[in-house]
């Protein structure tokens, strides 16, 4: 480990604040941590720097635009990078006019492979896929990672069965698990003007509410939940990402964008229980899933490998996605209701200084700039 009197520079690259992001909060939180032993340097789209002005850089790697920085410093530096979700292919679609030749052709290959399909341009994506609602254009696995992993020196993901999927297909690599960085959320009034307390068994959706997270499933099973009990709440925190219609009733509440990190995690502790759905996935790891388990809230979420890493957490309630999902999820809804509810409290395994030692570990096995 570092001295804490010797620190050499560390780029950090990835989305930045007030750029709308799960990511931007994960990184101002390790760096939080990181600055014990690195003077840090946190590198955005919108405030660039080269990577070889640093000791050493560290690169998140998301699946939309605001991660651009981070894929285009790790062309110009080899590094390790943590990859937020591995099948980021959106980001190259979102990309596409600034992303190198190689890259394109690497993706209307796979396509193309995937697919048996010509793929000549992105045109002729958009518009295949359009004429094949059946057929998921972000979610299918042509090892896009690939394109971010050749470059990388280590690969750090924060899911067991990520890890064990990407060291089996790419054995050659140095692929590293990493603990889920939490901090306690402490118990206070919350700020904003919702009074919960008159709710007595509150289930909470939390972070983006895009297609993959499956909340027209969820109100869905809300509205068929017969014996619901009295006092019971569905809370949704997030901004949405697509056409869905949230009813406006007394036992359904929608929030947006929470500008302030400390009134999201206060909404998400006032929780009785997650619901934090995932299908088709990505292979990302849940923020808010995290957050409940580390304060001792349970979950229902999907019943997918990629979420194996909570696997076999007493707290943790699977649900199918399959034809009869929404039944499954009553079912669970029933389970929450019907049983005593855990004492909240923290759990001291997902301090964010587990993270931040073993990232420090990592970074200097890496050869200095």
């Amino acid at each position: 480990m570092l001295s804490a009197q010797l620190k050499p520079t560390l780029g950090i690259y990835g989305p930045k604040f007030p750029e709308r992001s799960g990511v931007a909060e994960y990184i101002q939180l390790t760096i939080n941590y990181l600055s014990k032993w690195y003077d840090c340097t946190h590198v955005s789209n919108s405030c660039w720097q080269s990577p070889l002005k640093f000791d050493r850089v560290l690169y998140h790697l998301g699946n939309n635009k605001l991660h651009e920085c981070a894929f285009s410093a790790l062309r110009q530096r080899s590094g390790p990078i943590l990859l937020h979700e591995f099948n980021n292919l959106d980001y190259y679609y979102s990309c596409w006019d600034t992303i190198e030749l190689d890259e394109a052709k690497f993706v209307l290959g796979g396509l193309s492979d995937k697919f048996y399909f010509s793929f000549e341009s992105l045109g002729d994506v958009e518009t295949y896929f359009s004429k094949h609602l059946d057929k998921d254009l972000y979610s299918c696995d042509i090892g896009i990672e690939w394109l971010a992993i050749r470059d990388a020196s280590t690969v750090l993901v924060h899911s067991k069965s990520v890890a064990r999927f990407l060291r089996e297909r790419y054995p050659l690599c140095s692929i590293q698990e990493l603990p889920f960085p939490v901090e306690e959320i402490v118990a206070t009034k919350c700020t904003r003007s919702l009074d919960l307390s008159r709710y007595e068994l509150i289930f909470g959706c939390f972070g983006f509410i895009g297609e993959y997270k499956r909340i027209e499933k969820v109100l869905e099973a809300w509205e068929k939940w017969s014996n619901k009990p009295r006092g019971s709440l569905l809370l949704l925190v997030g901004q949405k990402q697509y056409e869905l219609d949230i009813p406006v009733v007394d036992d359904i509440y929608h929030l947006g964008w929470i500008e302030r990190r400390e009134d999201f995690d206060e909404l998400l502790r006032a929780c009785d229980c997650g619901v934090q759905l995932r299908f088709p996935s990505l292979g990302e790891t849940s923020a808010s899933i995290v957050k409940f388990l580390a304060h001792n809230i349970p979950v229902i979420t999907t019943e997918l490998p990629h979420l194996e890493q909570i696997y076999g957490d007493v707290i943790a309630h699977y649900v199918k996605p399959d034809e009869d999902e929404v039944e499954h999820l009553i079912d669970a809804f029933n389970e929450i209701s019907r049983n005593p509810l855990p004492e909240k409290g923290f759990k001291e395994k997902f301090s964010p200084i587990s993270c931040a030692q073993q990232l420090c570990e990592i970074l200097e096995s890496e050869p200095c700039s």
